[in-house]
């Protein structure tokens, strides 16, 4: 396959880690303008670049004429892509042990898992989750029902956004290793520079801490190579799951239906059927339940927050965004920014149309309208260009293994990481751990990693300062109350009993509120988790 088409992914994604890797290490920051513009050049590359239905039959069909396979090649890429990816998996467990959710997202997907377990509607009509400021659920079943399966085993939720964020560059790095093994050093290179982008961008992002979006990017994978097979009927049911897990994945419809039309028009109506199916069954009882609650939640309820909160609060970062619509609410054009997206994907909807009349292939044109769509959203936040980039990644890489890849082994792939990303939590935490502070801490959140979920009691060396009174100390964990009691005057030490429901393995957050409130008069010295049994 083409490894300009590879290396023009890589350097995609590059381009979209620049600003965040220019803030984070030099402090600068980078014109969003020229940014866009690169961004968008590159992508149109990549679509340039891709091989259409006749390169790709006349591949499939054809003997590689290549040099015999290396072993010895393929060994060594390999091994270059599992210390990348065990890299951005340790520094990501690393994260999710020692820091809370960096954002509402996550908040709000643990707090309507709480609901939906207690048998309550999680879309809620008058009241909103304490997130910590006022937020509804407006996130399809598919992206919040998964992280309903850590939840109930007190796994820390991120343990399946790790996951997501792993799937991609995985196959990336299988494809390079490879590509080697059949003797094409040129890609394998090209693939290994994708999977140390891919995993150098989430890294530099820091989206570990707040991502939610990674549930649903295993899917981009599975659904670029039914496309790529022409498996349209699971393609269609793919789709539809996608589109259950994030409302942007309705940018790809169109080019989907196109593709459908061109190549499988006998079966048009019936995909287009099955495509809608996944959205009937999971949307259908939320819509019984309380439709009004439903179309507020997940309709309604975004537009009306960015338009009044995001375009008015420069803090909020619009005008730094790739694509068009910082520019637009910025020079006060905020009319235009509808009609720029309903334009900008006409023109690629219609660029589609005539390309794949002309035997290209849809996947491509499929990024190119989700790009479309996410450059110019209401909010084009960082993080659903990543979406495009993996979609491109994944096209890529489905088309590269074509037959060596199978939906059993997207299964299997797929709980092989979750595994290893579990197992690598394990290792990181302890079943009670106990830490000295190297200074006195004042301050009154602390992060408790822990392994275990059982029963134990937190142990705090604690004290007043010089002439302070005596003092007495409320512990919440992970916002359970704990209670409040009085530190021993004989050495400082104050205990509570943390029941099993209360923690989590992997990150757990405790928070001390102590009587006396200035700095000089409260400092821990020690945290200690102690096993009931003990």
């Amino acid at each position: 396959m083409s490894t300009g088409r590879t290396a023009a992914i890589a350097a995609a994604v590059l381009l979209f880690s620049a600003p965040f890797a220019a803030l984070r290490f030099f402090g600068a920051t980078l014109p969003s303008g020229y940014l866009s513009i690169g961004f968008v050049a590159l992508l149109a590359a990549i679509v340039a670049l891709w091989p259409n239905d006749a390169a790709l039959a006349t591949v499939a069909a054809t003997a590689p004429a290549a040099p015999p396979p290396s072993l010895a090649a393929a060994l060594l890429v390999g091994v270059v892509g599992v210390v990348v990816l065990t890299y951005g998996l340790r520094q990501w467990v690393q994260t999710l042990v020692t820091q809370p959710f960096g954002a509402d997202m996550l908040i709000v997907i643990r707090e309507a898992g709480v609901r939906i377990l207690q048998g309550l509607n999680p879309y809620m009509s008058y009241r909103t989750y304490d997130a910590p400021w006022g937020a509804v659920l407006p996130y399809g079943p598919l992206l919040w029902g998964p992280y309903l399966i850590p939840r109930i085993w007190h796994l820390d939720l991120r343990v399946i956004t790790i996951t997501g964020e792993l799937f991609v560059p995985a196959a990336a790095a299988v494809t390079a290793a490879l590509e080697a093994w059949r003797g094409r050093l040129g890609a394998a290179l090209s693939w290994l520079v994708v999977v140390i982008s891919l995993v150098a961008s989430v890294q530099i992002t820091g989206f570990t801490q707040i991502g939610h979006t990674p549930v649903y990017w295993p899917l981009l994978l599975l659904f670029a190579w039914l496309v790529a097979r022409r498996r349209w009927t699971a393609a269609a049911l793919t789709l539809g799951l996608l589109l259950v897990a994030r409302s942007t994945m309705v940018a790809l419809l169109p080019v989907f239906l196109i593709a459908v039309w061109l190549r499988a028009r006998a079966d048009a109506f019936r995909l287009t059927l099955l495509t809608a199916l996944p959205v009937v069954v999971f949307y259908g009882p939320f819509l019984v339940w309380d439709a009004a609650a439903l179309w507020s939640n997940v309709v309604a309820s975004y537009p009306r927050l960015v338009k009044s909160v995001v375009w008015v609060a420069p803090e909020h970062g619009i005008a730094t965004t790739l694509g068009s619509t910082g520019w637009l609410v910025v020079h006060g054009f905020e009319r235009w920014v509808e009609p720029t997206q309903i334009a900008a994907m006409a023109v690629v909807i219609a660029a589609a149309w005539r390309a794949c009349r002309r035997g290209a292939a849809p996947l491509q044109w499929m990024a190119a309208a989700l790009a479309a769509f996410s450059l110019t959203a209401l909010w084009p936040v960082f993080y659903i260009h990543f979406d495009v980039l993996l979609l491109l990644a994944s096209g890529a890489v489905a088309e590269t293994l074509g037959p060596q890849l199978s939906v059993r082994r997207w299964a299997i792939g797929l709980a092989a990481l979750a595994l290893a990303v579990t197992a690598t939590i394990y290792s990181a935490t302890h079943p009670d751990p106990e830490f000295e502070l190297p200074v006195a801490s004042t301050k009154r959140l602390f992060a408790v990693p822990r392994r275990a979920t059982s029963a134990a009691f937190i142990e705090i060396d604690a004290g007043p300062g010089a002439g302070s009174p005596p003092l007495a100390i409320r512990a919440t964990l992970n916002g359970q109350d704990l209670g409040t009691a009085v530190v021993s005057p004989v050495n400082g030490r104050v205990r509570f009993p943390a029941p099993a429901n209360a923690w989590w393995t992997g990150f757990n957050q405790l928070e001390l509120t102590p009587t006396v409130v200035d700095g000089a008069g409260f400092a821990v010295r020690r945290i200690a988790v102690v096993s009931s049994r003990r």
